[in-house]
């Protein structure tokens, strides 16, 4: 095995150790960072991302495999930067929770999906100042910021970083973009936000919206939490070999397969819980102390169980609808 499949394969086996090492001496044999990282580290992620779709490697193998990604990256960095050498990535994203929130499982997942997929993500982590992110930016140059809030408390949290990012003139070349996400983030609140873009997949046909803002290429990846309902129009707006992460089935579980546009563009339909049973008990521990507080629509008897499924089937508002006993009301 070369060593250039040894660094692959390190970075396969999710290595944190391992990878300094291999790094290490791959430069005292006179490799060249840059092939380096073209050659042995992204081959690496590229057999993870294959692996993740084809349901061999599941979300924390993974995401160990890309912060395996960033401590190679952490030594090789400052060499391609003195040679005046760009790392050959799709991109680059600063990924944070903002201020007053210390959610984390969203955020890891967003970093595995845009590591995979061969973009650099440097997570500055939790309960993220707008000052921090400013300076951030500042610092890592990237060509994506994305926030998260899980918090109904915490999102005007995203409405001061975003504002301090435009009082910094961080956008005025419109070269950087901002991506923001969590459980009470809506439409509106991106609008205020001042979203570049903003598509309601109730009132529009969001995959021709796709393929406008795309030149009709399509996105690399789409996570559809709803069902049947976004499920086709969601594999439409899905690029050549894309990926269509399917994680919820609101409105059905029974959608149009749409075989053909699958095996024509090659794409990969991926199941996922969004976490495992270990992280669920772990986000359940911080809502038994108090520290998240779930979204409640609306607590209804038992004896009112028709009434849930109309609120849940009409799909008006937020927040989920408990039902409980009568006796406990």
């Amino acid at each position: 095995m070369s060593l250039l499949d040894e660094l692959a394969e390190t970075i396969i086996e999710g290595d944190k150790e391992g990878i300094k090492e291999k790094v290490q001496k791959a430069l005292d044999e006179g490799l060249e960072p840059d092939d380096i990282l073209e050659n042995g580290l992204m081959k690496g992620m590229e057999v993870v991302g294959k692996r993740f779709a084809a349901d061999e490697l599941f979300i924390p193998e993974v995401m160990l495999c890309a912060r395996t990604m960033h401590t190679a990256l952490e030594i090789i960095r400052p060499l391609l930067e003195a040679q005046d050498k760009k790392a050959k990535m799709k991109g680059k994203m600063v990924l944070g929770t903002v201020e007053g929130d210390i959610h984390d499982i969203g955020k890891s997942l967003v970093e595995m999906m845009f590591t995979a997929n061969g973009f650099e993500v440097v997570d500055i982590g939790v309960n993220i100042s707008p000052e921090a992110f400013v300076e951030s930016i500042k610092q890592h140059q990237p060509n994506l910021v994305g926030m998260s809030a899980l918090l109904t408390t915490t999102m005007p949290a995203i409405t001061k970083t975003v504002e301090a990012i435009d009082k910094a003139g961080l956008r005025d070349g419109g070269d950087l973009k901002i991506i923001i996400g969590g459980a009470p983030v809506t439409e509106e609140f991106t609008e205020e936000c001042g979203a570049d873009h903003v598509i309601d997949y109730e009132t529009n046909d969001f995959a021709d919206e796709i393929a406008e803002l795309t030149g009709n290429r399509g996105v690399d990846v789409v996570v559809d939490h709803v069902g049947a309902a976004t499920y086709p129009d969601s594999l439409k707006s899905l690029a050549k070999g894309g990926r269509l992460v399917t994680c919820g089935a609101t409105t059905g579980p029974n959608p149009d397969a749409g075989l053909n546009r699958i095996f024509w563009n090659q794409l990969s339909v991926i199941g996922s819980t969004m976490a495992t049973p270990g992280e669920v008990d772990d986000v359940l521990e911080l809502v038994w102390d108090g520290t998240f507080e779930p979204r409640i629509r609306e607590t209804l008897p038992m004896s009112e169980a028709a009434r849930a499924h109309e609120l849940i089937e009409n799909r008006e508002g937020f927040g989920k609808v408990v039902v409980i006993p009568d006796s406990e009301l």
